[in-house]
Formats: structure tokens, sequence, C-alpha cells
């Protein structure tokens, strides 16, 4: 990880703390009202990049500040979709997995009832 994304990570937590504070909750308080650990939540406190996203999120919306994440999709161009569609244009099946399907299909194509059987004791 890049030293200035931890730096502003460590940041954001720093405030989410400080926010925690300024509203009088107690770590545990919060941490139970959204459903973590209190470990998570000093976690997320110290700016730990493993934290899920929904998470964050849910800490925002109990400290009342998930309105202020609508700012930074304000900051956002206009086209900003259209450009993140050309620049992760979707992946294929994998060179392994379409392998196995010619394999299987072609199996299949020699002896439809390949298998069949297997499954059914005989009488």
């Amino acid at each position: 990880m890049d030293p200035r994304d931890a730096t502003r990570l460590t940041a954001l937590g720093q405030r989410l703390r400080t926010l925690r504070l300024a509203r009088g909750l107690r770590a545990d308080d919060l941490a139970n009202s959204v459903a973590i650990s209190r470990m998570t939540l000093y976690r997320l406190e110290r700016g730990d990049p493993g934290i899920a996203t929904g998470v964050l999120y849910r800490v925002l919306q109990a400290l009342d500040v998930a309105g202020d994440v609508e700012l930074l999709a304000a900051r956002a161009p206009a086209d900003a979709a259209s450009c993140l569609r050309q620049r992760a244009p979707r992946r294929g099946p994998s060179p392994m997995w379409v392998s196995a399907e010619r394999v299987r299909g072609a199996a299949l194509r020699a002896d439809p009832m390949r298998g069949f059987d297997d499954d059914f004791p005989s009488c």
C-alpha cells in the first residue's frame, strides 16, 4: 500500500474516533449499535484497510454523517461511469474452463448415456 494511502486511512480513522467522542459514544455502544465487535471498530479507527466498506458505512450512519458520502460522488466527473466501463473490460471465461467444457461436451457427444447408470445400482 502506498504510504500516502495509509496516512489517509489513519486520518479517516482518527476523524471517526473524534466524531464518536464528540457524540459522547463509548466504543462498546457504537460497536453494538452497528453489530460489529469492539475490535473491528478499533481497527476502523486505526485506519485498517481490511475493514469492509459496509462496516464503514454503518458506522458513518450511526455517527449521522452518512449523507456526507454524497460529497465524494459530487466531485466525480459527470461521465465517470463511461470512463469506468472503458477502463475495466469484462473478462471472458478462463482457458481452463473453456477446455474443460469442450472435453465434457465431446465426451457427451460420443456417448450421451455416459455416467447415467453410475448413480443407480443394477437390478
